[in-house]
């Protein structure tokens, strides 16, 4: 077989079905990790060091809960999901075992992984998508780069197309292009968002960043309708940042000026995503009333690039803005960023995106950490 070895998670079923993994794993050489319900299962995958080459589920998990688990499987952890037995939901992306024995599954477990085919989306698809429902959030967290402590979320979308499987946002950036429907994309995130943490973000200092395109965050009455959203889901203002994520703003940067103005004296954040090689005009638009900036991940993942994040660093305080630095994947990025000042960090270190029913679990969690010496 081409493939051996390797991790396997099962959310436990039936005594048959466990026993028919279990000898399917010991075929193929593979370890077995067993979670006995969606919650569990969801904290295994989350996990940042651990990854599963497959997520083997039995008939019987309620169709929302089957949707947030196979959404991540499918994405985040790069696995493949099996469904064993009658599934209630259909459209997934993913191998379906009818009558699970170790003869039926051991092939599937020990097979090459598929390689994840690059999708462009036009405007066409991307509205279907949103028509449809197919609109799922993420949450990945942002922590205090001293105390190690949750500080914000980042959402970010995603599309659960039922024949494509998961699409990231650089599959609809695309269709994005479409000023209408950028702002209808911006109205649904928004909505969804709060809709999914408002319980999560209520009473505590945590924040959340949703990413808003320039022509997005320029348009007429935006102020208003964010603020009527707030509202209906009980968050305050000062809970949501706003991150700018046009790589190439207007021409003259200060014709932003008035809408940060209005956005900044109602209360919410705003931030500028991409400071660096991926965002040209970082420093004209520091002169601006943003509140934070996000370091370009080729400038936190590459240590000879030392000079220009510590230009970028240096840049940001002086103009009163934070600094989120992403991607810290490993111990030695986040020495280094911490060394360099960055305020805020972001990334598989600390924790992969997860849908909003695995948030509370991780914030109990990190509660438990202890701060860095």
């Amino acid at each position: 077989m081409a493939r051996s070895g390797g991790r396997l998670l099962l959310l436990c079923g039936s005594i048959p079905v466990v026993a028919a993994v279990r000898a399917a794993a010991r075929r193929v050489g593979a370890s077995l990790d067993e979670a006995r319900d969606v919650p569990e299962a969801l904290a295994m995958l989350l996990h940042p060091n651990v990854t599963y080459s497959h997520l083997l589920v039995p008939a019987g998990v309620a169709e929302a809960e089957l949707d947030d688990l196979l959404g991540l499987a499918s994405e985040d952890v790069r696995n493949e999901p099996l469904l064993l037995g009658e599934q209630p939901l259909q459209r997934w992306n993913a191998h379906h075992v009818i009558e699970p024995s170790a003869d039926a599954l051991a092939p599937i477990l020990a097979a090459p992984a598929s390689r994840p085919r690059r999708i462009s989306m036009n405007a066409a698809g991307l509205r279907r998508a949103l028509d449809a429902g197919w609109l799922r959030m993420r949450f990945q967290p942002i922590v205090d780069a001293r105390t190690e402590r949750p500080a914000s979320f980042e959402a970010l979308a995603r599309v659960h197309h039922p024949q494509l499987g998961i699409l990231p946002p650089a599959s609809f950036r695309q269709g994005l292009a479409d000023a209408a429907l950028a702002r209808r994309m911006f109205d649904t995130v928004l909505e969804q968002t709060l809709a999914a943490t408002a319980d999560v973000l209520r009473g505590t200092a945590i924040s959340i960043s949703v990413n808003i395109p320039l022509a997005v965050l320029q348009a007429p009455g935006l102020m208003d309708h964010v603020l009527n959203t707030c509202r209906r889901h009980a968050v305050a203002p000062a809970a949501i940042i706003l991150e700018l994520i046009e790589r190439h703003p207007a021409p003259e940067p200060m014709r932003l000026k008035p809408a940060l103005d209005e956005m900044r004296a109602a209360g919410f954040g705003i931030a500028i995503d991409d400071a660096g090689p991926a965002q040209p005009h970082w420093r004209e638009l520091s002169l601006l009333p943003f509140t934070s900036m996000k370091l370009d991940k080729s400038l936190v993942r590459g240590a000879k690039r030392d000079a220009a994040a510590a230009e970028i660093i240096e840049a940001a305080h002086a103009a009163s803005m934070l600094v989120v630095a992403e991607g810290i994947e490993t111990e030695a990025i986040r020495h280094r960023m911490l060394t360099l000042g960055a305020d805020l960090l972001q990334g598989f270190l600390y924790a992969r995106p997860m849908p909003a029913a695995a948030l509370p679990a991780w914030l109990r969690h990190a509660s438990e950490l202890k701060p860095q010496e």
